[in-house]
C-alpha cells in the first residue's frame, strides 16, 4: 500500500472523485454544503484554507485559494471565537482581495448563513471581485438593474427598487423568482436572493443542463392586497397594482367562477383607458388586454366584446 501524498498545489476540496473530474462549482458546493449543514466545522474549513494560503508559492493555487476564501465568506460566517483571527488574516492578504473579503465577511455577519450553496453567477462575480448584476421586472413593464452580493436579501432588493422608482406605499410588495413555468415568492424579509438562484441552477442541473444556462427571472410584485388600500395615497403603488391585475387577468393568474367578475373588471379597464369612448375597436383592445385565451375559446371573442361594451355603457 502506497502512502497518500499531499500535493502543494491542490487546494482544500480539489481532490479527484471516483467517477469523473469535478467542476470548480461542484467542488465549492461540497465545501460550502458541509459548512451550511454543520456549524461545528466552519472554523476548521477556514483554517484549512488559510493554512494552504500561507507561504503558497504556486501563483495559480494561491489565487484560487483567495477566491475560495472569498466565496466561503459570502456563504457562512466563522464563530465568534475565530472571527478576529480570520479578520487579521484577511488584512494581511493581498490588497486586491483584503478589502473585498472583509466586506463579504461583514455582510455575512449581518445577514447570516446562507441556505443553499454558491451559484454560478456568484462564482463568476467573485473571480472578478465585481458585484452581481441582476434585472428585476416590474408589472408596468420596467426593468430595474441592481448590483447584489452573496448576502443580499429580498428585503434589501425590495427597498432598493422602492427607492429607485420612488415607491412610498411598500406594504405587500415582494420579490418573486421564476424558472420556466414556475414562479414563487421570496417575500420581503431575510431570504437570500442567491439561495433562490442557486435552487434554479440546481434544478436545471438535475435535468441535464448547465448552471449558467438557468433562465431564472426576478419580479417585483404585489403579494398581499388590502381592502382598505387608498389609491390616492401613492400613485406609483396604485399603477403597479393596476398593471399587475390587468396582466394577471390575461395570464390566468386571477381566476373566478363568475363570468361577470371578468366583465366588470374589463369594463373598468375600458373606462380607465378610453373614458366614455365606447367604440367597437376600443372594446376589442380591452378584450385583448384582459381576457385570457381559455375564456375566449369557451365564449367567442365577439361575445366578450359585446358583454364588456354593454357593461361599459351602463
Amino acid at each position: 500500500m502506497q502512502p497518500v501524498k499531499e500535493e502543494d498545489d491542490v487546494m482544500f476540496g480539489e481532490g479527484p472523485t471516483l467517477h469523473r473530474p469535478m467542476s470548480s462549482l461542484e467542488k465549492i458546493h461540497i465545501i460550502v454544503g458541509y459548512a451550511i449543514a454543520r456549524k461545528d466545522i466552519r472554523d476548521e474549513i477556514y483554517c484549512q484554507i488559510c493554512k494552504q494560503l500561507v507561504e503558497n508559492g504556486n501563483r495559480t493555487s494561491y489565487i484560487r485559494g483567495w477566491v475560495l476564501l472569498s466565496i466561503c465568506l459570502g456563504i457562512f460566517p466563522p464563530t465568534e471565537n475565530f472571527v478576529m483571527y480570520l479578520k487579521n488574516f484577511i488584512r494581511s492578504g493581498p490588497a486586491e482581495y483584503a478589502q473585498h473579503c472583509n466586506e463579504r465577511l461583514r455582510r455575512t455577519m449581518v445577514n447570516g448563513v446562507r441556505g443553499e450553496p454558491t451559484c454560478w453567477i456568484e462564482l463568476q462575480a467573485t473571480k472578478t471581485k465585481k458585484p452581481i448584476m441582476v434585472s428585476v421586472s416590474l408589472m408596468d413593464g420596467q426593468n430595474i438593474s441592481l448590483a447584489l452580493d452573496s448576502a443580499s436579501t429580498s428585503k434589501e432588493v425590495c427597498n432598493s427598487i422602492a427607492q429607485k422608482i420612488k415607491l412610498k406605499d411598500t406594504f405587500g410588495f415582494s420579490l418573486f423568482i421564476g424558472l420556466q413555468e414556475k414562479v414563487w415568492s421570496l417575500g420581503s424579509g431575510r431570504d437570500h436572493v442567491m439561495d433562490a438562484i442557486s435552487q434554479c441552477e440546481q434544478e436545471v442541473r438535475r435535468k441535464g443542463g448547465e448552471e449558467q444556462h438557468a433562465s431564472w427571472r426576478l419580479y417585483f410584485r404585489k403579494e398581499v392586497f388590502t381592502p382598505w388600500h387608498d389609491c390616492r395615497q401613492d400613485p406609483v403603488s396604485t399603477n403597479l397594482i393596476y398593471r399587475q391585475i390587468i396582466r394577471g387577468l390575461k395570464r390566468s393568474e386571477y381566476l373566478s367562477d363568475k363570468e361577470d367578475d371578468f366583465v366588470q373588471l374589463a369594463a373598468k379597464h375600458f373606462y380607465v383607458q378610453f373614458g366614455a369612448n365606447n367604440t367597437l375597436e376600443n372594446a376589442k383592445k380591452v378584450v385583448e388586454d384582459c381576457i385570457n385565451i381559455t375564456l375566449i375559446e369557451t365564449k367567442s371573442e365577439a361575445r366578450w366584446v359585446q358583454l364588456i361594451k354593454t357593461a361599459h355603457s351602463q
